[in-house]
């Protein structure tokens, strides 16, 4: 819990109001984006879930190089979890409100396309449960754009689609 909440107070610690690129940097410093997530198929496999949430993402310069860009990132987000298998004393339907904190690699940021790696850790809300947060994905995004196009698959992430801007 002091970790999640040291990480939290770092990243929220960060100046948001940088609009020149940063030196070496092909990219914006920050970006805000929304994911929309999800897994199963409750009618074929008696399983689905559901993920929405919301990113600030913070560009950093720590491990960054003409391969890749460093990320710090906090998110806020919802789960909706179901399960039936037949049993009604084994089904289930549960939801979560979940923040993360993460720090992501980006490929290639001098190109419009990269590989999106990001690696944390997140908080439920409402009970003290840590699990790892974890995204691999592909992402559009570029200085001369401010526009973010996601997609990929992760944990809580789900598979997601995201959509948002950079600043």
């Amino acid at each position: 819990m002091k970790l999640f909440i040291t990480a939290l107070a770092f990243l929220l610690s960060l100046s948001m109001f940088g609009q020149e690129l940063q030196s070496g940097y092909s990219m914006q410093k920050n970006a805000v984006y929304g994911n929309v997530g999800f897994f199963g198929a409750y009618n074929v496999i008696g399983f689905s879930a559901t993920s929405v949430n919301i990113n600030f993402e913070r560009n950093i310069k720590i491990l960054s190089s003409d391969m890749f860009n460093t990320y710090a990132k906090a998110s806020l987000g919802y789960m909706n979890l179901n399960l039936s298998l037949g049993f009604p004393e084994l089904d289930f339907n549960d939801a979560e409100t979940y923040a993360s904190t993460a720090i992501g690699f980006l490929s290639h940021p001098h190109n419009k396309h990269h590989m999106d790696l990001g690696l944390g850790i997140t908080k439920q809300i409402w009970n003290d449960d840590l699990i790892p947060y974890f995204n691999i994905g592909w992402r559009r995004s570029s200085a001369l754009d401010s526009q973010i196009i996601r997609a990929g698959m992760g944990i809580p992430d789900l598979f997601y689609f995201g959509y948002g801007f950079s600043f």
